[in-house]
C-alpha cells in the first residue's frame, strides 16, 4: 500500500519505541571532540524478537514491505567486554529498541546479571505479554532500587490490544503485579490512541490500585503514515512535533535550531546486532544504510570503542540546520 503523506519525505515514519529520553545525562552541547565518545547513558535494542505486530513498528514496515523478518540477539558477552574494555561502567541504559522487546532475549537474565555487575542502572521498557510469574521473578531479582521497568499500556483490557496486537491483558497484570510486589520502581506508559483516549483517567485510576508508581501519557507525534489514521487521536493528544513535522511533508520552509542529543552523549544506540549508531532514530530499517553508520558499521565486537572520520562527520554535521540530514531535522530540531 502507497501511502501519499509519507511518500513524500521517503518513509521517514519509523516505530513506536518512545525515543531518546531527554531526562537522562547531562544538560548542554558538550564540544565537538568528544561528542558519541563518553556516552552518560545507553539505548540498547536486546532482540529484534516480539510476540506483537502493533502497525506503526520498524518491524512490521519491514516485514510487510520485504516479505521477510530479521531476527538479531545482542551478544551478552561482547556487550558486557565492550563496556568494561572502554570503561563505560557505572552507566544510565535503557533496554528497549526499535523492532523488538527486550524481555523476547533467549538470555535476558543473563544480560541483566551482566549488566548489573558493571554496576549500570537499567530501565526496562516491555509490553509485558507472553512471559511466566517465575520470569518475572527471575527479573526482579536482578534490579535494585535504581532501576525501574516502564510497562508499555495503551489503554485498558478492552483497547490495549487494538493497537498492541497479540497483547495478552490477563499476562500483563500478572507481570504487573509480580514486579510491584517485588518492590521495584514501576511506570506506566500510556501512549494515546483514538480508541483509548477517553480511558486516560480510568487507567490512571487503575495505576494506583495496582501500586505503580508513576503514570506518564505520552503523547505521539508519528501520523504522517496514512494508514496509522485510524488510531489518531483528538489534536490536544497529539504531540506539537507532528504539526511541525506536517509542514515539511507539505513543502513549507522551515528552519530550526538543532539540539542533537548525540552532542550530548546521550543515548547513544546499540542495535540488536551490535551496531553503534547515534541514536535510534538513525538506526531504523528506514535510515540506517544512508549514512556512514549503517554503510560501515562500529560494532561492540570491535572491542576498543573509536569513531572513524566518516561517522565524526555525520556527528559534526547535525550541529547545523543546513547540513544536519532529514531524520535528525526531524526528531533533533526545535522550530
Amino acid at each position: 500500500m502507497v501511502h501519499s503523506r509519507l511518500c513524500r519525505i521517503k518513509n521517514v515514519i519509523i516505530n513506536w519505541c518512545g525515543g531518546p529520553i531527554r531526562s537522562w545525562g547531562t544538560k548542554g552541547k558538550s564540544p565537538l571532540n568528544i561528542q558519541m565518545l563518553n556516552p552518560t547513558s545507553w539505548h540498547i535494542e536486546p532482540t529484534s524478537r516480539c510476540t506483537l505486530e502493533c502497525p506503526g513498528c520498524d518491524r512490521t514496515w519491514y516485514r510487510n514491505t520485504f516479505s521477510k523478518q530479521i531476527i538479531q540477539d545482542i551478544d551478552v558477552t561482547a556487550l558486557t567486554n565492550f563496556f568494561s574494555v572502554n570503561n563505560f561502567l557505572g552507566s544510565q541504559i535503557r533496554l528497549c529498541g526499535n523492532n523488538g522487546d527486550p524481555i523476547y532475549h533467549p538470555k535476558f537474565i543473563s544480560l541483566l546479571e551482566s549488566l548489573k555487575s558493571q554496576n549500570h542502572s537499567v530501565r526496562i521498557h516491555t509490553n509485558a505479554s507472553a512471559k511466566t510469574e517465575k520470569f518475572w521473578q527471575q527479573v526482579c531479582d536482578c534490579l535494585d532500587h535504581k532501576d525501574q521497568i516502564v510497562f508499555a499500556i495503551d489503554g485498558l483490557k478492552d483497547t490495549n490490544h487494538l493497537y498492541r496486537k497479540n497483547s495478552n491483558w490477563q499476562q500483563i497484570m500478572m507481570a504487573v503485579n509480580t514486579v510491584v510486589g517485588c518492590g521495584i520502581n514501576t511506570e506506566w506508559q500510556f501512549i494515546v490512541f483514538k480508541q483509548n483516549q477517553h480511558q486516560i483517567q480510568q487507567a490512571q485510576t487503575l495505576s494506583k490500585q495496582l501500586g505503580i508508581k508513576n503514570f506518564r501519557v505520552h503523547k505521539s507525534h508519528r501520523w504522517i503514515d496514512d494508514s496509522l489514521d485510524q488510531y489518531m487521536p483528538d489534536k490536544e493528544y497529539v504531540e506539537e512535533m507532528y504539526f511541525d513535522h506536517q509542514e515539511i511533508v507539505d513543502g513549507v520552509e522551515a528552519k530550526g535550531t538543532m539540539e542533537p542529543m548525540c552532542g550530548m552523549n546521550r543515548e547513544t544506540f546499540i542495535d540488536s546486532n551490535g551496531n553503534i549508531f547515534p541514536c535510534c532514530w538513525t538506526a531504523t530499517y528506514r535510515f540506517q544504510y544512508k549514512h556512514a553508520f549503517g554503510k560501515q558499521p562500529i560494532n561492540i565486537a570491535m572491542g576498543k570503542y573509536q569513531l572513524p572520520q566518516p561517522h565524526s562527520d555525520y556527528i559534526k554535521s547535525t550541529q547545523e540546520w543546513q547540513t544536519a540530514p532529514l531524520v535528525c531535522r526531524l526528531h533533533c530540531a526545535k522550530y
